[in-house]
């Protein structure tokens, strides 16, 4: 039977003190201070803070432009003048409670843009944007060219790959704790085991055979994937919670995570 991974909360907190205590951490999310900043007119811990959300977030709105129908140089004009915008102030003020998820919020932002643009064609001219994000757009249309369509629909695509980044930034998070404790043969070696069934291995090899590797016995192999795992689930939450704007949000993100992944087999 595959072992879930963990997204569960480690804490010293108990009782009614937990709550407390992170709903007190919860304020200082990155998507917590951006919607906290708006009416401020010194924003620019918030402005950093949004900097960080969009560089996580820019290819799944690079693709959902390419799935729009633009080209790939046009789109890039498009995504790059879209956080040129975005980032240059105005639009904070479009933050709110109410909108919830950051991803939803700058999805709602980028739709108005593309509207706009769309009715005056000569607002985007190409190369005109100021580069404020370093954006890899090259990679990032060779990626686009080989992923397999999940979906025919721009907003479905976009959920897959807001899905795949978020598990790939929280996958990197676990790679550098693993680099800064002298572990990145351990790391390398368990990283397919990740979401594998420890049973059954990937097609390539087994914990057994992975133990050999590492001269290690197989049963602490079994403990070492476990904590790999649980550091795993640890840091899909946290990047999760730095886009929602209440900790009640996490859970169903979460949730929502598994959904586009069953929906479009990632």
């Amino acid at each position: 039977m595959t072992e879930r991974i963990d997204f569960s909360e480690q804490a010293d907190d108990s009782g009614a003190g937990l709550e407390s205590a992170r709903n007190r951490r919860f304020a200082t999310t990155s998507w917590s201070l951006v919607s906290q900043a708006v009416g401020y007119e010194d924003s620019g811990v918030a402005r950093l803070a949004m900097q960080e959300l969009c560089q996580a977030y820019w290819y799944p709105l690079y693709a959902f432009v390419r799935r729009q129908g633009y080209p790939a140089d046009q789109a890039e004009d498009l995504t790059q003048g879209f956080f040129t915008r975005i980032l240059a102030g105005g639009i904070l003020e479009g933050a709110s409670a109410e909108r919830g998820r950051f991803r939803s919020f700058l999805l709602a932002c980028l739709k108005n843009y593309l509207a706009n643009q769309r009715r005056d064609q000569n607002s985007v001219k190409r190369g005109g944007a100021a580069a404020i994000l370093s954006l890899d757009f090259a990679t990032a249309e060779r990626r686009y060219s080989l992923e397999p369509i999940v979906s025919s629909d721009p907003l479905q695509s976009f959920q897959a790959q807001w899905a795949v980044e978020l598990l790939q930034v929280s996958l990197e998070a676990v790679r550098a704790q693993y680099e800064s404790q002298g572990k990145r043969e351990l790391f390398e070696q368990l990283r397919p085991f990740l979401t594998a069934d420890p049973q059954v291995g990937t097609q390539a090899t087994s914990l057994e055979e992975v133990a050999a590797k590492l001269n290690m016995q197989v049963g602490a192999v079994r403990v070492a994937l476990h904590r790999m795992r649980e550091r795993y689930g640890q840091q899909i939450r946290l990047q999760i919670s730095k886009t929602v704007d209440s900790p009640e949000h996490v859970d169903e993100e979460i949730r929502e995570l598994f959904q586009v992944f069953s929906q479009n087999r990632l």
